[in-house]
């Protein structure tokens, strides 16, 4: 039976939620100048209001659920994103070069992984105490905990999230503190996956954007053709902006996903 912590209001940080809000605020209004529309909101400031609701109501749930609970649900969302993941390869259309959506573009199992692989590592470092980690195979069962979803993604052709998703287990560890002699052996397993990876896995677009994030310039007409843009739209913005909603690279539509990876130009 799911139980409230009834001192929940007298103990509840309210200005990490008082800066989470002002940060969504300032999110939809330069989502709001991304789009480009004058008049009303547009079809990105509509979905991303009915995200920031459901969002809300899962953050009240998970705030009043007594946070034992999800040791014991640590695994099954786990192995139900690796699921999803699993089904997003067999139906999911191919979207801008990936994988990675379902029922429509609207649901993306890559989120529900990076939760998922949060409780799993939290639920088996609350049994295996990293300071009880002396052998590599101590370490077989947590590097498998994050392979598995960044494998999936990256079989999604989704390079930057599965880069996110693994950054976000690295950095589990480090929270955790593994000993360093772990971490070496980590550190010495991570640069041979890199150079397998390099050598057999990626396909050449994926090569050539690793390699555009190092030298945009390179290729300012195709895979560096967003960086070189984000650039000029920044630089004309100057030191405090060109207007809201006054921006030439972001208004005259030069950037075609400025709401999304690239929203700090339409701010800059």
């Amino acid at each position: 039976m799911l139980t409230v912590d009834r001192r929940l209001i007298q103990h509840f940080d309210w200005m990490l939620v008082s800066l989470v809000a002002l940060l969504l605020a300032m999110g939809l209004v330069n989502l709001h100048s991304a789009s480009s529309v004058s008049n009303g909101l547009s079809d990105e400031v509509r979905r991303q209001l009915m995200s920031l609701a459901v969002g809300a109501a899962l953050g009240a749930l998970a705030v009043v659920v007594d946070y034992r609970h999800l040791d014991r649900l640590a695994y099954p969302i786990f192995f139900l994103s690796l699921l999803l993941l699993a089904v997003t390869l067999l139906i999911a259309p191919i979207t801008r070069g990936s994988q990675s959506w379902l029922f429509g573009g609207r649901v993306q199992p890559a989120e529900l992984a990076k939760l998922g692989l949060v409780l799993a590592l939290a639920r088996y470092f609350q049994r295996n105490p990293p300071g009880e980690i002396r052998r590599l195979r101590d370490l077989l069962r947590p590097t498998c905990i994050v392979a598995a979803p960044v494998a999936f993604i990256v079989l999604q052709r989704d390079l930057g999230v599965a880069l996110l998703t693994l950054l976000i287990g690295s950095t589990f560890l480090v929270v955790v503190r593994i000993p360093l002699r772990a971490w070496l052996t980590v550190g010495a397993l991570a640069v041979v996956a890199v150079g397998l990876l390099w050598t057999f896995a990626l396909a050449p677009y994926q090569k050539d954007r690793i390699l555009t994030v190092v030298d945009p310039g390179r290729d300012p007409l195709a895979s560096g053709y967003q960086a070189t843009q984000s650039r000029i739209a920044i630089g004309s913005g100057g030191l405090l902006g060109a207007g809201y909603m006054e921006g030439t690279q972001t208004q005259l539509r030069f950037l075609p996903t400025q709401h999304t990876d690239f929203a700090f130009s339409v701010v800059a």
